[in-house]
């Protein structure tokens, strides 16, 4: 009594636990004591108190049961604000925007800050799964982003594949066999959605 929750419980360790029964097979009502639980912990930390891994972790671990809570992740959204580009991973920014499209949540502010720091990832630091996310996360949430699409386009088209080029070298783009049927109607419909046209796509 009396201990403060930060001395208890840090982000990562709020993010632990409850990515840990979000994938644990447990019955719904321990998750119904313990997620509820873990969201006062984290909303007693400060924004600051946060790195981005932490952020997406809780964040894609009470979406993916179903158990987005809107002030958690408007918490959590004031502490992804908080970070620079530079703190997120593409798959840090993928995580996210899927949590919030599948939660039903908008928050246009946090997109664009998360939109910037895709942007300012390498080309070289994406993987396709989170290109098909992003773009289909900020389309399901109805934000149309024609740069961060452009970027998009372009990191799927220039990233070096496994391939190797028929001079030896590597081939640019992820290469034919990287591309799951899944990932690439994913894409093409991100961009038929959000109307916006890319014929070298």
């Amino acid at each position: 009594e009396g201990t403060d929750t930060r001395s208890v419980f840090d982000a990562q360790n709020c993010a632990n636990i409850a990515n840990a029964y979000a994938t644990a097979q447990v019955d719904d009502d321990v998750r119904d004591k313990v997620f509820p639980v873990m969201a006062e912990v984290a909303m007693k930390l400060g924004p600051f108190d946060f790195t981005a891994q932490a952020v997406a972790n809780i964040m894609n671990a009470y979406s993916k049961v179903g158990r987005a809570d809107k002030g958690l992740f408007d918490h959590l959204s004031l502490a992804a604000l908080s970070l620079g580009a530079s703190d997120f991973s593409p798959q840090h920014v993928a995580n996210i925007v899927n949590a919030y499209s599948r939660a039903g949540f908008k928050d246009p502010v946090l997109f664009r800050h998360m939109s910037y720091c895709a942007m300012e990832a390498p080309p070289e630091a994406f993987s396709l799964l989170a290109c098909a996310n992003i773009l289909g996360s900020f389309t399901q949430v109805g934000v149309r982003d024609e740069a961060l699409f452009r970027y998009m386009s372009q990191v799927v088209q220039g990233i070096p594949g496994e391939q190797p080029g028929r001079d030896g070298g590597s081939q640019l783009g992820f290469g034919v066999k990287a591309f799951t049927a899944q990932a690439a109607s994913n894409i093409v419909k991100a961009f038929s959605r959000s109307d916006i046209a890319d014929t070298k796509l």
